[in-house]
């Protein structure tokens, strides 16, 4: 098709007719997502490109960042002389990204638009009114786990949106990694560990007794009020004494009122009884899992079985300990909760 474009003798850069950054690159691309899609567009998109005709258009943008192969169409279009620094409106091509499940993505634009990392653009959304985001937001709320941890390792200021999404993510398990685990087991726990790491570091960074932390700290409290009141399995345990860690005895006195702390004695109390029962039924008299293998052919299936049993246990039997040193910390916050604000 690209060959036949120019052999008509399409303009690659622009025409009379359209907006003046447009290039047929652009109309291409705008005809399949309002008309009709086409095969292999990655594989056309590509011939455009390395043939010199480059892209301004949002919607371009948006097909080349879902494409598996954009780390290298995009190097193939800044080759050719794409504006990486150029804004489609107040979004840059970072926010476009971060969105998607593509690490390599994410690092091709930074090493050549760094500037890119603190960008905040206005971002349509049905949950918060208008409001400046981070490419970081829009990592955390389309649940893309490793886009966080990297985003956040590059030095990317999270906002109060960020504690709140990390929450929500963290509390609902609705990510957008292409892995799937089941609840409850050692690859869920794994990741529900890993958010809460990213809640307690964004909250690290964040000033929890400013007036603009009030409204925020007032949701998060209020949503865990409604979660423990509707007994769903999922709490703050795991994060919320750390969040009460970085406030002062003025905000600690103020927030600790609206923990529900009988429902939390509940919760302790089942936690307990769950702890006990996995530590029961590791047989801690035999030889550990890594012995028993050396005991055993490599090959024998039931003893691979085994150690995969044993480390999911092992891993539940640490998540279930975790959450009842978090139940014990809020308990110890009921006594803060009684004491008169200065």
């Amino acid at each position: 098709m690209v060959e036949f474009l120019f052999e008509k003798g399409a303009e690659p850069r622009r025409r009379q007719t359209s907006p003046a950054e447009w290039s047929i690159l652009d109309e291409v691309g705008v005809y399949i997502d309002t008309e009709k899609a086409v095969e292999d567009w990655g594989e056309t998109m590509l011939s455009f490109l390395e043939r010199g005709v480059l892209f301004s258009h949002p919607e371009l943008t948006r097909q080349l960042c879902n494409m598996s192969n954009a780390p290298h169409l995009l190097e193939v279009a800044l080759r050719n002389g794409l504006d990486i620094h150029h804004t489609l409106g107040e979004t840059c091509l970072l926010h476009f990204a971060a969105g998607i499940d593509n690490q390599q993505l994410l690092k091709t634009i930074i090493s050549h638009a760094p500037e890119q990392l603190h960008a905040r653009a206005i971002l349509d959304s049905m949950r918060y009114p208008v409001r400046h985001q981070p490419a970081l937001d829009v990592a955390i709320s389309s649940g893309i786990t490793m886009n966080v941890g990297y985003l956040l390792d590059m030095g990317s200021k999270p906002t109060f949106y960020s504690l709140e999404d990390a929450i929500r993510i963290c509390n609902t398990g609705r990510c957008g990694d292409r892995v799937k685990c089941p609840y409850g087991s050692g690859g869920w726990i794994a990741w529900k560990l890993i958010w809460v790491r990213y809640v307690q570091l964004i909250a690290s960074k964040l000033d929890l007794d400013s007036v603009e932390a009030a409204s925020t700290i007032e949701k998060i409290l209020r949503n865990e009020s409604q979660s423990v009141q509707w007994e769903d399995t999922e709490d703050g345990s795991l994060y919320l004494p750390d969040l009460f860690r970085k406030m002062s005895r003025r905000s600690q006195l103020l927030y600790a009122r609206r923990l529900e702390f009988r429902r939390y004695e509940v919760r302790l109390t089942v936690a307990r009884r769950k702890l006990q029962e996995l530590e029961d039924n590791l047989d801690r008299s035999k030889p550990s899992w890594w012995q028993t293998l050396d005991q055993r052919v490599p090959r024998d299936t039931s003893v691979c079985r085994k150690i995969i049993q044993e480390i999911e246990k092992a891993k539940e039997r640490d998540y279930v300990e975790e959450k009842v040193k978090g139940l014990e910390e809020i308990l110890k916050l009921r006594h803060e909760a009684a004491v008169d604000l200065p």
